[in-house]
């Protein structure tokens, strides 16, 4: 079950007895425990029939007795049992999952590691449940989120911006709501965010980014290139060299697929490096600028670079001599 199923489900008041929400992505676990919290009971309920408790603090036996009691002046009680990897003998809730109370809503969260599904804890519960996996997004998805994000609380946000953010802030959708939820604060409804918002309220240089460093190699600008690593190597912290290295081979990468590809309609060529069809033009003038030999030798650099900056294979190298060999790379 998707995290907008079951949303929907508990819209509707259709409760199973148990509800587990599990999986790699935490974001939409909390999501769909915070719903919960707030409601499925009503708050003249909450008082009497709502507890949270934690892996860590409680045994299977207590929580067992704290389901089967009835509720008072409510249809249900509410537990909602957070950090389940942490309870100790989570095994022994096998023969409450087997026969659960029907006036009790159990609601679990299992994160930071998956379930054994060998365990009795699973083969039980994922007989009776409603399951919610999440699952890690992939970053080809993230554009679509932010901007689905952004749009339910009345905001927009241009290409460049959502590129921007995407390459610094990562996959992690916890991180990325809370930056994006720290740059509405300081906008009014129905605002486009551009890039000149991502600079001011999130702290990502307009000027001296990633993003802003691929383009500059696409193009071959020599001296803006090098203005660029004199500034990442001064910067480390908010430029690190894994990331770096990542997003520009990510990049040549396209670019040689690009290449390699001119036959292909715009609609599949955009699909088949994962770019927004708006970026695609970019990629391919990026490409014109570099012959299908140099890209392929570029992506194998950038590789021996990065075994470089982890010491394999040669003594480490400093970041700053990494990063103009790079370049010299690219250039060249």
């Amino acid at each position: 079950m998707k995290y907008a199923d079951l949303i929907k489900k508990w819209k509707n008041k259709d409760f199973n007895p148990i509800t587990l929400l599990h999986g790699d992505e935490e974001f939409y676990i909390d999501q769909a425990a915070k719903y919960a919290e707030n409601h499925i009971l009503e708050e003249s309920e909450k008082a009497f029939n709502q507890i949270t408790v934690y892996g860590k603090d409680i045994n299977a036996k207590d929580l067992m007795d704290q389901c089967y009691q009835y509720p008072m002046m409510a249809a249900f009680r509410l537990i909602i049992l957070k950090e389940a990897q942490s309870m100790r003998d989570i095994d022994k809730l096998e023969p409450y999952f087997l026969k659960p109370s029907e006036q009790t809503i159990l609601v679990i969260t299992h994160k930071h590691k998956k379930i054994d599904k060998r365990k009795k804890f699973w083969k039980a519960i994922s007989k009776k449940a409603d399951l919610m996996e999440s699952k890690k997004v992939y970053e080809s998805a993230l554009s679509s989120f932010i901007s689905s994000f952004l749009k339910s609380e009345n905001y927009s946000i241009d290409h460049h911006a959502s590129e921007l953010i995407k390459t610094y802030i990562g996959t992690n959708l916890t991180n990325l709501t809370n930056e994006l939820s720290k740059l509405i604060l300081n906008l009014p409804k129905g605002s486009q965010i551009t890039t000149a918002e991502v600079e001011k309220y999130i702290g990502i240089s307009k000027e001296y980014n990633i993003f802003e460093f691929i383009n500059v190699l696409g193009r071959r600008d020599s001296k803006t290139a090098f203005r660029m690593i004199k500034y990442f190597g001064e910067n480390p912290k908010q430029n690190p060299l894994p990331m770096i290295l990542f997003r520009v081979s990510d990049y040549f990468q396209k670019l040689l697929i690009v290449k390699q590809n001119t036959g292909i309609p715009d609609g599949g060529l955009a699909s088949k490096i994962g770019v927004n069809p708006y970026f695609l033009n970019d990629y391919k003038s990026s490409a014109r600028n570099f012959k299908g030999d140099s890209l392929i030798h570029i992506y194998k650099t950038i590789k021996e670079l990065d075994l470089k900056s982890k010491g394999i294979s040669a003594r480490r190298v400093n970041d700053d001599a990494l990063l103009k060999e790079l370049v010299i790379s690219v250039l060249n």
